[in-house]
């Protein structure tokens, strides 16, 4: 139901051909002034109201009888146009995001709520926001609220960064990855990742003969010596520590050699 339409009651059928049917329509239970007919035009004092009807029937020899019927839901006010809003600034944490509205029915005032992932941000109702730690890697966007009185309130959300990146993007590498056991033909290598300059990370492998020659397919944590790694001098892993926002960072093990052969 919106302002301007005409609502109309309806009486269900019955063979009381003298049956006398009053109607009152209500706004939110209250009668409205005047309105006893059986339609009724919604006007500006009924947005965000609930309307109703009260009708009541009388015949002769029959009991009179009473029946009210409530909307499901509040009228609502005319219509705002909405504008296109656009959020500037670069997604890095430290940095501002601004959003302009757009251009709104005139009179139109504007409320705002970044969200995280969706999820809207505490205590932020600005049209700026300043990207925080929490925002790294997270999805970041701005609800933006169009009201003006007698018009139903609208609201639109723009994504303002698809995935925030930190102030300084890169994953460093503190401590060098380091290799278990001894390089005998047969035997396991085992790797440890090291330590890093950020928490929560995941890790790639990658083996290496004499630093740089790739080993096909050798890319777990572990890695069997064989008989063709005895040809060079050493063995070493590198290790790709990887965090969503973050530049992935890299540490080469110090190496490991001569191969020896396998015991008997």
């Amino acid at each position: 139901m919106t302002v301007g339409s005409t609502l109309s009651a309806v009486a269900p059928p019955n063979d009381l051909r003298w049956t006398l049917i009053t109607y009152q329509w209500l706004r939110n239970g209250t009668p409205v002034a005047g309105a006893t007919s059986a339609t009724y035009q919604l006007t500006d004092a009924d947005i965000g109201m609930t309307i109703g009807l009260t009708s009541h029937g009388e015949a002769d020899f029959y009991q009179n009888a009473s029946e009210t019927f409530m909307a499901e839901t509040p009228v609502k006010g005319y219509s705002l146009a909405p504008g296109a809003p656009v959020v500037s600034g670069t997604g890095r944490v430290g940095s501002v995001l601004t959003v302009a509205p757009g251009t709104w029915t005139r009179g139109t005032s504007h409320s705002y709520r970044w969200l995280r992932n969706g999820d809207v941000i505490a205590g932020t109702s600005a049209s700026s926001y300043r990207l925080t730690e929490p925002d790294r890697g997270q999805r970041i966007a701005v609800r933006v609220t169009g009201s003006k009185p007698l018009f139903t309130s609208l609201t639109k959300t723009v994504l303002g960064a698809r995935s925030v990146a930190p102030s300084s993007a890169n994953v460093h590498n503190r401590t060098l990855p380091a290799l278990t056991s001894a390089p005998v033909v047969g035997t396991v290598l085992q790797a440890t990742p090291g330590t890093w300059s950020q928490p929560v990370l995941s890790y790639r492998y990658k083996w290496l003969r004499d630093r740089s020659i790739p080993i096909s397919g050798a890319t777990g944590s572990s890695y069997t010596v064989t008989a063709a790694d005895a040809a060079f001098r050493s063995l070493t892993v590198k290790v790709c520590a990887a965090k969503r926002g973050w530049t992935t960072g890299t540490g080469l093990s110090a190496p490991v050699g001569r191969m020896l052969p396998a015991r008997w």
